[in-house]
């Protein structure tokens, strides 16, 4: 995307890199992984630093590397927060211009892990039965199944390898 819109790379957190005519904007951010897990550990259990620690002695990266499905829960839940968030602060915003958004676009696996991509926090809903997991998993599938959420599939034409 950063390419597509002539901008440096991107950073972790958002940034605009567009406006349209009417007062919209493109805002866009790259979601690393290993920076998720650790805003999650932070962000529901207080473990910020733990989570350093850990990232300090590779165990970070171990963890989102070696657990299946771990950076698609990761990149799914990122996705919601973001959503979820703005939605929040623009019916906070007195003056009619919020920041909730009209459409999210993610860069997301190639078609063949599609469905799996788009379903692994339902698994992970079905594998915790309660808890604050179980729970924080719920809400994406929630929003990734909502009837005010639409999925548009886009690929590119490329060769596949052989």
């Amino acid at each position: 995307i950063a390419q597509l819109f002539d901008v440096p790379p991107l950073p972790y957190e958002e940034v605009k890199i567009a406006t349209a005519e009417r007062g919209g904007q493109v805002n866009a951010l790259a979601i690393d992984t290993e920076a998720a897990f650790l805003e999650y550990l932070d962000m529901f259990y207080n473990l910020g630093l733990a989570g350093r620690a850990m990232r300090r002695i590779g165990a970070v990266e171990f963890a989102t590397t070696i657990a299946p499905g771990l950076r698609d829960v990761l990149l799914t839940g990122k996705i919601k927060e973001i959503v979820t968030r703005n939605e929040k602060e623009a019916k906070g915003d007195k003056t009619g211009k919020g920041t909730a958004y009209d459409a999210v676009v993610v860069d997301s696996p190639p078609t063949g892990r599609i469905a799996r991509f788009l379903d692994v926090t339902k698994a992970v809903s079905d594998l915790a039965k309660g808890g604050p997991v179980h729970s924080q998993a719920e809400g994406v599938v929630k929003l990734l199944h909502s009837d005010l959420t639409t999925i548009h599939l886009v690929t590119l034409l490329e060769a596949l390898p052989i």
